[in-house]
């Protein structure tokens, strides 16, 4: 019997250097500069408008848990 991955079509792989959860701050910086890098391309191919969309995912996840903002009363605006 082949295993898993051998069964599996290549797009459903995850390949070594993919987005994992940011665990840092180094790594969200790296994760924005590496978003902004796919943006500014002309064109781009589906397995990096893919990577694009999981670290928006990634990035607004971490921006979620790490910078909180209090809410405040109308009298404190």
């Amino acid at each position: 019997m082949p295993a898993i991955a051998e069964r599996l079509p290549a797009k459903y792989l995850i390949k070594a250097e993919a987005p994992k959860i940011i665990a840092s701050r180094e790594q969200y910086e790296a994760y924005i500069q590496m978003l902004l890098k796919l943006q500014r391309k002309a064109y781009r191919s589906a397995e990096e408008t893919e990577t694009a969309k999981l670290l928006v995912v990634l990035i607004a996840d971490f921006e979620a848990k790490q910078f909180t903002i209090e809410k405040v009363s109308g009298v404190e605006c």
